[in-house]
């Protein structure tokens, strides 16, 4: 969103020239941008770019059961294992039974099953950080937080429960992106 220009009418063609043929938009607003954000999506369910919506994000999973009864342009949210989730939603047509959360609007439920952990994911692709002259790169060691500070959202979406990946495992993605040309890791853990 930072990256368009404002009351620009050519928003859908810049988000639009890279896309792919599933015709699927995976979005997570936030609350700074959710107004502009939201409006952008609107026009594009109006088009023939956009066959299926989905939101993700601690913003949308916190407010998901207004945003499905205001926007019901939106097909539904993702609010945990997002991995698993969003290689269903591409792959097939049908909402998908599978490990996560994920609130649906065309069917009015939420459907509840277990949550997967950081050790069953698999690493992510990095073919766009492979194409990047960058020398940074972002990674994962944890999701979640013990705490429940009062200004912090991420209690609120996801308990007080951390999940940790195995020191090696985090080592052997290190090593592999060091290979790659990488240096610089970020961390984007909320402890």
């Amino acid at each position: 969103m930072v990256l368009l220009e404002k009351n620009d009418p050519h928003h859908l063609t810049k988000i639009f020239q890279d896309s792919y043929d599933t015709k699927i938009i995976i979005a997570k607003p936030n609350f700074k941008d959710f107004r502009e954000f939201m409006a952008i999506l609107r026009m594009a369910s109006e088009t023939d770019l956009v066959k299926r919506m989905f939101l993700c994000g601690p913003f949308a999973s916190l407010n998901a059961h207004d945003i499905l009864t205001e926007f019901p342009f939106v097909d539904g949210i993702v609010t945990s294992n997002q991995e698993r989730v969003f290689k269903s939603l591409v792959s097939t047509d049908a909402i998908p039974n599978i490990p996560g959360f994920i609130s649906l609007k065309s069917q009015g439920m939420v459907l509840q099953v277990p949550k997967l952990s950081l050790e069953e994911i698999s690493y992510p692709a990095r073919d766009i950080e492979a194409e990047e002259r960058l020398g940074f790169v972002n990674l994962e060691f944890s999701r979640g937080c013990s705490y429940g500070c009062s200004f912090c959202h991420i209690p609120l979406a996801n308990g007080n429960v951390v999940d940790f990946r195995s020191p090696i495992k985090v080592v052997n993605e290190i090593e592999s992106l060091v290979q790659m040309g990488k240096s610089l890791f970020i961390f984007n853990d909320s402890c």
